[in-house]
């Protein structure tokens, strides 16, 4: 016995150095910040997306169709959080539904989903984010009016909701209620959809489109309607690409922006007001970085910061201070801080380099911020509860 107590008292330090080294590196794992992400803007036709580098999405506006994830279907004008345990990656806005990436891969939808735009095999709205499927291999989403386009890490294309207009790209016009494979390509890198029609980048440089297409948004140089995926011209430089109501921006990656479409507002900022039928390149400057468009406004942002705005401005969406259309892009106000831009249905947010959000334009359900109700005519800071 006496040994037995013996070598247990021997093998004791060792015991208790081996247990400090699992709670030490227990407690550092714990106490390690988490991994910063890039902050996102977003906005829906009248709802507004923030998701901040700390990754916790704040989200605020109209919420009749329970957009805001907050289990309700009241409007709220003050920005209120969704957190969750595994914190989000992406955040984007459809026209009244929300869809966010995990960090961990996985895909949250919640909002309207009259069309099966959410992906969950149904058409019941949802007023709080749930998880669409079992698949943890999402890379991007680009929610529209009433149908959702997605890739994967592996670069496949997928889309679901509807798809009146061929907008999904499935070769049909059959409403999806889950997440279906466009094609066996897997190359493409970016893809934004609007209520109508569909616009994508192949890994290549190269820009595809399909969908609705009477004002000419799909830039192939008629009015018809596509099924599937199809190359628009012969360029192969396309590096961002924008999907407003019925009108296209993309940009090159020499630094210049090209629009087609609809023009009815002078969205397409070439100083007409005559639908494009194809890509038409925006003035002769080589500086643009980000663009952005809304449904009938365009935003973009110069490589020196600066805003500027175009189109459609009843409402202020263009943060300019009137109410006049412009048919080529204006500067908005004098910062040259801006990072990145986002329009709604007739509003605007922004996001400043330091970190801040900024909203104008059309405020009816609370999507600039602070109230309910008018328009502001310039940005307007956004204050969020933790500030």
């Amino acid at each position: 016995m006496s040994r037995l107590r013996t070598k247990k008292s021997a093998d004791r330090p060792a015991v208790t150095l081996f247990l400090c080294l699992v709670l030490t590196a227990i407690s550092a794992t714990a106490a390690a910040p988490a991994a910063r992400i890039e902050s996102q803007i977003a906005s829906g036709i009248q709802h507004s997306i923030f998701l901040r580098n700390d990754g916790i999405i704040w989200i605020w506006g109209q919420n009749k169709d329970g957009q805001l994830g907050d289990k309700t279907e009241a409007s709220k004008a003050s920005p209120w959080a969704i957190v969750a345990l595994e914190r989000w990656a992406q955040v984007a806005a459809g026209a009244n539904y929300t869809a966010a990436l995990k960090r961990d891969g996985s895909l949250w939808t919640w909002g309207d989903n009259s069309s099966g735009q959410l992906g969950d095999g149904s058409r019941g709205k949802q007023n709080k984010p749930i998880l669409i499927g079992v698949d943890f291999t999402w890379r991007k989403l680009s929610p529209g009016g009433a149908s959702t386009m997605a890739l994967k890490s592996d670069g496949s294309l997928w889309g679901w909701g509807n798809n009146g207009w061929g907008q999904l790209g499935d070769g049909t016009k059959l409403d999806r209620l889950r997440p279906c494979q466009i094609g066996l390509e897997k190359d493409w890198v970016d893809v934004k959809t609007s209520s109508e029609s569909t616009l994508a980048l192949k890994s290549n440089g190269t820009l595809w489109s399909w969908g609705g297409n009477f004002y000419g948004q799909l830039g192939d140089e008629t009015t018809q309607t596509r099924l599937a995926p199809a190359r628009v011209g012969l360029n192969t430089n396309w590096v961002s690409i924008a999907a407003g109501g019925a009108h296209s921006l993309a940009l090159r990656r020499d630094g210049t922006i090209w629009g087609w479409g609809n023009n009815e507002f002078g969205q397409v900022g070439d100083g007409g007001l005559d639908n494009r039928l194809q890509p038409r390149r925006i003035n002769l400057e080589t500086n643009w970085v980000s663009i952005a468009v809304g449904e009938n406004h365009s935003l973009a942002i110069k490589r020196d910061g600066s805003l500027w705005a175009w189109g459609a401005n009843s409402a202020s969406q263009l943060g300019l201070g009137t109410t006049e259309k412009q048919r080529t892009p204006a500067r908005v106000g004098a910062d040259a801080d801006w990072k990145s831009v986002a329009g709604g249905d007739a509003h605007s947010v922004a996001l400043k380099k330091g970190g801040s959000v900024w909203a104008w334009g059309r405020n009816r359900d609370g999507q600039t911020g602070g109230d309910i109700g008018g328009v502001k005519r310039v940005p307007t800071r956004v204050v969020f509860k933790d500030e």
